[in-house]
């Protein structure tokens, strides 16, 4: 399932950063436990060299435990989702990172 969106898939931590360097992506979905390189590491890279994605949102996908939100946030995700995951929660952290924050109302001016 797409649900409007286009997607790029990678095998492994140094394929995600081959993509990242050659393309300009509106968000990264990560998993964290990947082969050869995690996704803690990639993100570690794309701060150090951003390139077209530096200000990319990314968002840890993990069935790990150990960590919160804020660790996520920390080492430079935009959000965290565990696993397993259902499609609406996914859904609204994809809207999260990548729709722009409503604007409050200014009140009245008299």
């Amino acid at each position: 399932m797409s649900f409007g969106y286009e997607s790029t898939q990678a095998g492994s931590g140094a394929e995600a950063l081959e993509h990242l360097r050659r393309e300009r992506f509106e968000l990264v979905l990560m998993d964290v436990n990947m082969p050869g390189m995690s996704g803690i590491e990639v993100v570690g890279r794309l701060g150090v060299a951003p390139g077209l994605n530096g200000r990319t949102p990314v968002i840890a996908l993990t069935s790990e435990v150990g960590r919160t939100a804020d660790d996520y946030r920390a080492l430079g995700f935009a959000a965290f989702l565990p696993k397993p995951f259902t499609i609406s929660g996914l859904m609204q952290a994809i809207d999260a990172a990548v729709l722009p924050p409503r604007r409050r109302p200014l009140g009245r001016v008299a």
